[in-house]
């Protein structure tokens, strides 16, 4: 029985290895397979072999998930760059595709010469000011909201 017993774990450990290998091949493994394979190896077989169904439940849940890593990326993505366009970000939120333009627009035609850094500077002083009133403010924040989108239309042109 105990002859057996060795044989049955070597081959289940053989299939095993087979996986890892297959997952090493990928580069990654997932964390879900690495806290299975802590658990329930043979689970983790079994799913290898006939694949895994979800419930809509738990698919619903894993695609919130999803949503919500990549909104979290973006968020790093936008905090890597600097991130000072604080009227832009007060009208449009942080990750709004006006708020990108703008950004780049400063970027690229702005920051590489000196009166484009002074007007930059300058607008770093005042801004944060506008961006609280425009806060407080919904009518202002709707007629500056129209002036940018104005505006982003113009810049559109040029990049």
């Amino acid at each position: 029985m105990l002859a057996f017993t060795k044989f049955r774990l070597s081959v289940q450990h053989a299939k095993l290895s087979n996986f890892m290998k297959k997952a090493l091949k990928k580069k990654y493994a997932s964390v879900s397979n690495v806290a299975k394979l802590a658990n329930c190896e043979h689970q983790l077989l079994f799913d290898e072999r006939y694949g895994s169904k979800r419930s809509q439940y738990v698919e619903k849940r894993r695609n919130q998930g999803i949503r919500a890593h990549k909104q979290f990326e973006n968020q790093l993505k936008a905090t890597n760059s600097d991130k000072r366009c604080f009227i832009a970000t007060a009208c449009f939120g942080v990750d709004a595709e006006e708020t990108r333009l703008l950004r780049r627009f400063r970027d690229k035609f702005l920051l590489p010469f000196s009166i484009g850094k002074f007007l930059v500077s300058l607008y770093y002083g005042y801004s944060p000011k506008v961006a609280k009133f425009l806060d407080k403010k919904p009518v202002a924040k709707q007629i500056t909201r129209k002036a940018l989108r104005l505006l982003v239309r113009m810049i559109k042109c040029y990049l």
